[in-house]
């Protein structure tokens, strides 16, 4: 299994940060395909919170990305 990130939009933190920098701003209004701010950049961290909600945090974009399992999962089966 790998993650790759999916973030979709900035958290209203760093929506601040962005806003406030001039310098920032221009340089993300120039990206064409923000799709490869979806990924992660220099993940440092992992950890699963008391609602097994998966948690990484990146270092590079400041940012923590949240996934949360979905209740009714179930393993898919094979015949083999």
């Amino acid at each position: 299994t790998s993650l790759y990130g999916d973030a979709y939009e900035f958290s209203q933190w760093a929506k601040e940060v962005v806003e406030s920098n001039p310098d920032a701003l221009k340089a993300y209004r120039r990206v064409e395909d923000k799709s490869s701010l979806a990924t992660f950049e220099r993940p440092t961290s992992i950890t699963i919170d008391s609602q097994d909600r998966i948690i990484v945090s990146e270092s590079t974009r400041g940012r923590l990305q949240v996934y949360a399992k979905e209740k009714d999962y179930l393993d898919p089966q094979y015949n083999l």
